[in-house]
């Protein structure tokens, strides 16, 4: 099976939540015998087609990111009629799936509607931050219509969240197109998560990923500053680069706490920062399923976090973690104190809840096997209409 995965943004300028659960699911599904091409738009990289280990990878450069539209719709039309004229040249593709229900998810619906290929949406978000109410916000109303036939030419729609199941429910979704298969992640084995619990020192936070407005990077430093004011012996790393690590940065100078946050910015492996930490903070409310979020409790980080979309299907508050009902730094700071403070034998055992959880539901492998499962149905089905 050849399936065509597009995503929002190349890896190397956009590497976020969506681009890392691509990469890893590209590779678990080609570890079962499907190929995968990733096609991805970006702004500073020339257009290429690469060989990869799970099939190819095909960029395609433009002025601006298609999702913007607007007065910048120039690329997004640009966009749709490049990748739809390459779909339809590549007859061997099985499948198009794509992450985010966004203006990039146009050559997707074309290509459906012209040429019948099977389309499968995974959605990036729910509640106020879903996809169709970022797509209807569009001006003019070209927004409303693209969601209504997306919604209505899709063979599936993969949702991660119970909100985001509502969400679709809501929209009057059938049930039969919503595919509910979660984000998935490469755990540590339980050998190795020893290790790594008996290194931890109950005092350093991590955040990864993104670091835009709507992600609220800069209330982890205010957080942070009041733990400190309050005597606590705590310090942030923050790994990940945007257009708000400036303002982070000066956040934490002006509150005279710039000694306590490290900001390494993107690193294309954050391994070493797993292993490192001992617990994950976020204040985001912009979110499907977070893949740090994931992959933070896979390696036994015990995480604090703000509500959104997905936390609760993942954090059980008090047993795997806590979970603060606002993006808001006392909050979080209360938390984060709280959690400093239980005893070494109570971190451990929450620590181990959150890593065992994770690796038994949340394995990559087994969210390759549903996915291709779905998928090779759904159009062995088509084919026979």
């Amino acid at each position: 099976m050849h399936i065509a995965l597009i995503v929002p943004g190349c890896f190397t300028e956009n590497y976020g939540g969506a681009e890392r659960q691509a990469e890893l699911l590209a590779r678990a599904m080609a570890a079962q015998g499907a190929r995968v091409t990733i096609v991805a738009p970006c702004r500073l990289s020339d257009s290429a087609e690469v060989e990869t280990d799970f099939g190819v990878s095909v960029t395609m450069r433009l002025r601006d990111y298609p999702n913007f539209g607007g007065r910048r719709m120039g690329s997004t039309l640009a966009w749709t009629a490049r990748v739809f004229a390459w779909v339809r040249r590549r007859t061997d593709i099985d499948a198009v799936y794509v992450f985010h229900a966004r203006l990039h998810a146009l050559p997707g619906l074309v290509s459906r509607m012209a040429l019948g290929k099977p389309l499968f949406i995974k959605l990036g978000g729910g509640g106020e931050v879903g996809d169709f109410k970022a797509l209807e916000s569009k001006k003019g109303g070209y927004g409303r219509l693209i969601a209504r036939l997306i919604r209505a030419h899709a063979d599936g729609f993969v949702a991660n969240s119970r909100e985001i199941v509502a969400d679709l429910k809501g929209y009057g979704v059938p049930d039969d197109k919503i595919i509910e298969i979660s984000n998935g992640v490469q755990a540590p084995t339980r050998d190795v998560f020893e290790r790594l619990q008996a290194a931890r020192t109950g005092r350093r936070f991590l955040y990864t990923g993104r670091i835009e407005p709507d992600k609220n990077v800069p209330v982890l430093v205010e957080a942070l500053a009041l733990c400190l004011a309050r005597g606590c012996v705590a310090e942030l790393t923050i790994v990940g680069a945007g257009s708000d690590l400036r303002t982070v940065a000066e956040r934490a100078s002006s509150l005279g706490i710039a000694e306590f946050v490290h900001l390494p910015g993107r690193q294309d492996d954050v391994q070493p920062y797993l292993t490192q930490n001992d617990f994950f903070l976020s204040a985001s409310q912009a979110e499907g399923q977070s893949n740090s979020l994931l992959e933070a409790m896979a390696h036994g980080l015990i995480p604090v976090v703000a509500e959104a979309s997905g936390v609760r299907d993942l954090v059980a508050d008090g047993e795997r973690g806590f979970v603060a009902t606002t993006a808001d730094p006392a909050e979080l700071s209360r938390l984060m104190q709280r959690v400093m403070t239980l005893p070494e034998a109570g971190r451990g055992v929450m620590a181990a809840k959150a890593h065992r959880y994770i690796a038994g539901q949340f394995g990559i492998d087994e969210v390759a096997r549903r996915t291709l499962e779905v998928m090779s149905t759904r159009v062995a089905a088509s084919q026979n209409d």
